[in-house]
């Protein structure tokens, strides 16, 4: 890393501007000597490249990142796709809800700020809520701060208001 900062005057100047005083070469090795996360984007994943962080301490993550462009339009029309690792996918999915821990009320996160300040639901009401105003399956639903019990609770509230009993 030293040799490719100080070997592009550009880019040495704008690593000086953000250091400071520190000196590039102290900086990088208090950098890597410390718990750290390496995470590395690359438009194509392949042994060479796995095989360069082979002796690294930390194991990098590596993100794929391609991009395609449109024939004859350029790069005003392209698409991205982007390839995470497996350990991050279920961080990367988008919460539907979330738990207000402070006031043990469910938000609903699928209609923007505003959406989501407007109203408060109940354990049931917001499975319920996003299931008839959002479309969204219970076992499809990504609740933040949603524990074992409230599952629990859910059930017992869909099933007394849904379910007719016998006598």
């Amino acid at each position: 890393m030293y040799s490719v900062i100080k070997g592009d005057i550009l880019l040495e100047a704008f690593v000086k501007k953000r250091l400071g005083s520190k000196d590039i070469h102290h900086f990088l090795s208090e950098l890597i000597s410390k718990d750290l996360n390496i995470i590395v984007v690359i438009d194509e994943l392949n042994k060479k490249v796995e095989e360069a962080f082979e002796n690294f301490k930390v194991k990098p993550f590596f993100v794929e990142l391609k991009t395609f462009e449109r024939a004859s339009m350029g790069i005003g029309a392209h698409a991205h796709l982007i390839t995470v690792p497996s350990e991050w996918e279920e961080l990367l999915l988008p919460s539907h809800a979330i738990y207000d821990k402070n006031r043990k009320v469910f938000l609903c996160d699928c209609g923007g700020e505003a959406h989501r300040n407007g109203a408060t639901y109940k354990v049931g009401e917001i499975n319920e809520h996003l299931m008839l105003e959002h479309g969204i399956p219970p076992n499809m639903q990504i609740i933040d701060g949603w524990t074992d019990d409230f599952e629990k609770q859910c059930r017992n509230y869909l099933a007394k208001k849904y379910l007719k009993t016998r006598k």
